[in-house]
């Protein structure tokens, strides 16, 4: 195979090379390869087919060239890259010598982890795809997916619903995620001061939502999803509300639940607040399960919060895989990742595809803010992102279900993000109020 710098400049310069752009990003095609560069951002490898490929990732800058791997220098200002050369590759001493980011190759939700690690959120310099296409491989833009349409909700309702989202109640459950206040669990008193996927505080952040989840958001049943990832064992927390009319119709709100503090050399085991990232998504379902516990929803609604997806995905994708298995109808799948920080924005993005049946839920959204600002009022920001990447909507898409991504405008800016110093005091709760807010009356919409 060409060197992966020979290769770029050799479709950079081929007449018949495909360059789309979106900010920074490239996605460039030619033949029969693909090649993703992102300097800050990843969304446009939504597109990409993940089969058959070869990962190039930013890691520290490497004085020694592991065996099996080579480096390369894009340009003068980046870093060097570490290359998987061959499948059989053992990734532990890399591990050792330049730390848990700074290699994840093998299936696709390894690359999804790497490149949301190292570029999307990371202010990292650029992550590169090779992928060499197959006969039957297909963009990612030609899958077909049912389309879904929202049912009709009473508008006057849905004002009265959404004014239980406050931002008070949101600091308050934000909080208890996050370690500022003490949650009871297990019989007594403690702080959650990580929400790690492998450690015993994970468990405990997972079963006091699910108490809190019973106790304030009337579910009929919460339920432990335990999986592992790598041998270790962690848990989804999936509270269900079972519909009136339609009960075998599942609409899931979700988001992640999971923390880690490495960036700036915290233990994640230990030290992980992770109140942004994302403590603030998953206050944001229970906050908007809460508001809604008194609401006779006819399709069944599956509040959850994922654990393993700063790993790679895994939560999210185990659920998926065990619906598909067990025939679950679900409808779609609304998600929340990082609803809380504002700088140069008070704003949410609304991350999907251009397939019909996302873009639908898209422009639902559009709906329920504009109804927000006439009735309660809100001067919060709407943008669209057509490429999705990098959080818990991608497994549901890939398995055909229309999904969406709700995420802070700023979520590329925010400085405390995977570092001890994510903590509550960068929350921006009207923010967070008002995102949950939009989310609420697409869960009424689409669940009626």
């Amino acid at each position: 195979m060409k060197t992966v710098s020979t290769l770029i400049a050799a479709l950079v310069a081929s007449s018949n090379a495909d360059v789309v752009k979106s900010g920074p990003q490239e996605l460039l095609y030619s033949g029969d390869t693909y090649i993703y560069t992102a300097p800050h951002d990843t969304t446009g490898a939504a597109n990409i087919p993940f089969t058959n490929m070869t990962v190039v990732s930013y890691s520290k800058k490497l004085n020694t060239i592991p065996e099996g791997y080579s480096a390369i220098n894009i340009d003068a200002h980046l870093p060097k890259y570490l290359v998987r050369s061959h499948p059989g590759s053992d990734q532990t001493t890399l591990k050792k010598a330049y730390g848990n980011d700074a290699v994840q190759v093998g299936p696709e939700h390894f690359i999804l982890a790497t490149s949301e690690v190292l570029e999307r959120k990371a202010h990292s310099c650029g992550s590169l795809v090779l992928n060499p296409v197959t006969g039957d491989d297909v963009r990612r833009s030609e899958m077909r997916i049912p389309e879904v349409s929202p049912s009709t909700s009473s508008m006057d309702v849905k004002s009265d619903y959404m004014s239980e989202i406050t931002d008070k109640n949101m600091e308050s459950i934000l909080r208890m995620l996050s370690g500022e206040d003490p949650i009871e669990v297990d019989g007594s008193t403690t702080k959650l001061l990580t929400r790690y996927s492998f450690v015993d505080q994970n468990r405990q952040a997972a079963e006091w939502a699910g108490s809190w989840l019973i106790e304030h958001a009337a579910c009929d049943d919460v339920e432990y999803q335990t999986f592992t990832v790598s041998g270790q064992l962690t848990r989804n927390v999936i509270c269900k509300k079972i519909g009136k009319t339609e009960p075998s119709e599942i609409v899931v709100v979700g988001a992640h639940f999971d923390s880690i503090s490495s960036a700036n050399g915290g233990d994640s085991a230990t030290f992980a607040p992770g109140a942004i990232d994302n403590g603030s998504g998953s206050a944001t379902v229970m906050a908007v399960a809460n508001a809604l516990k008194e609401h006779q929803n006819g399709k069944t609604i599956h509040f959850i919060l994922f654990s393993g997806e700063e790993q790679g995905l895994y939560g999210s994708t185990h659920y998926v895989s065990v619906a598909q298995q067990e025939g679950l109808k679900i409808r779609c799948a609304l998600i929340l990742d990082m609803t809380a920080y504002s700088n140069r924005y008070f704003g949410v993005i609304i991350e999907g595809t251009n397939d019909a049946a996302i873009k639908q839920l898209m422009e639902n959204a559009d709906t329920n803010l504009q109804y927000l600002s006439s009735t309660l009022g809100s001067s919060l920001s709407i943008q669209h992102n057509h490429r999705s990447f990098g959080s818990d909507h991608v497994p549901f898409q890939r398995a055909g279900i229309p999904a969406i991504l709700h995420i802070e405008r700023d979520d590329t800016n925010y400085p405390g993000y995977h570092r001890t110093t994510d903590t509550v005091a960068y929350a921006n709760f009207d923010q967070m109020r008002d995102i949950g807010r939009v989310m609420l009356g697409q869960v009424m919409d689409y669940s009626a």
